[in-house]
């Protein structure tokens, strides 16, 4: 009697075409930041919160909707984190979310009590932060399949 060996099934491994997508959301998501950082050093320099003088608002408005657009994509790459059930990535997007969502809160609250410093800062941060954990995410797994 003959016997046939089965295929060994593994459950929760995934198929190799999901990592280059998280690594290409991720390079999006770290341009995003790097120009929302740039977009809010403009705000610095031009955008009053506070007074009464004529200010170019179409910049904050644009540094304000970029940061809606991170959060939303900072939101797809937990998910499509989550889908691949790798647990580096997961725990990366996370992160990065994490920072996001801060940076997020910081902004937030930075227009509603009138440009207070510690909200500016709590912005700042929470960019850094989630640049840092992007960008080591893209290094660690370059050549990666």
């Amino acid at each position: 009697m003959a016997t046939t060996v089965q295929p060994r099934v593994v459950h929760g491994a995934t198929p190799a075409p999901h990592r280059p997508i998280l690594r290409l959301e991720t390079t999006g998501l770290v341009a995003a930041l790097l120009a929302q950082v740039l977009f809010g050093a403009a705000n610095v320099a031009f955008v009053d919160v506070q007074g009464d003088e004529p200010a170019p608002r179409w910049l904050f408005q644009l540094h304000a909707g970029l940061g809606l657009i991170i959060v939303l994509l900072a939101i797809a790459l937990l998910v499509g984190a989550i889908r691949t059930r790798e647990r580096g990535w997961v725990v990366t997007a996370g992160l990065g979310l994490s920072g996001v969502v801060t940076a997020f809160v910081g902004g937030d609250t930075f227009v509603r009590h009138g440009g207070v410093e510690w909200a500016s800062f709590l912005m700042a941060t929470g960019c850094v932060v989630a640049l840092g954990v992007y960008v080591r995410a893209l290094v660690t797994t370059r050549g990666t399949r």
